[in-house]
């Protein structure tokens, strides 16, 4: 009798201790991936980054962090094709009549 009463408590000792190590185990897997999906991606310019991603924007660096884009305000060297020039109002150093002003257009002409 004394075997048997000793198994039981053996093989109940063990239940318990498989049990806790399988809670255990449980609590850190579903942990890590709650940690490791925390944080949301960002679009930015139809383009979506992960948290934590970092990225460049013309000449200025991005960050994303859970949901926010963040980028530096460094200002970006031009060429001359990025720079606007507007049409002029003069074709061949003549000028150009404006049918909806024309006496302004005509007084500008006279100007020697």
């Amino acid at each position: 009798m004394e075997t048997a009463k000793s198994s039981s408590s053996l093989l109940l000792k063990l239940s318990v201790a498989f049990f806790f190590f399988s809670l255990i185990t449980t609590l850190i897997v579903v942990g890590l991936l709650i940690s490791r999906s925390s944080g949301k991606t960002c679009n930015y310019n139809g383009t979506i980054y992960s948290n934590g991603e970092g990225f460049m924007d013309d000449c200025n660096s991005c960050s994303c962090s859970d949901g926010d884009v963040a980028c530096t305000t460094m200002a970006c060297e031009v060429g001359d094709e990025d720079i606007f020039y507007p049409e002029s109002d003069y074709e061949d150093d003549e000028a150009v009549v404006d049918d909806e002003y024309p006496e302004v257009t005509e007084a500008l002409s006279e100007t020697p």
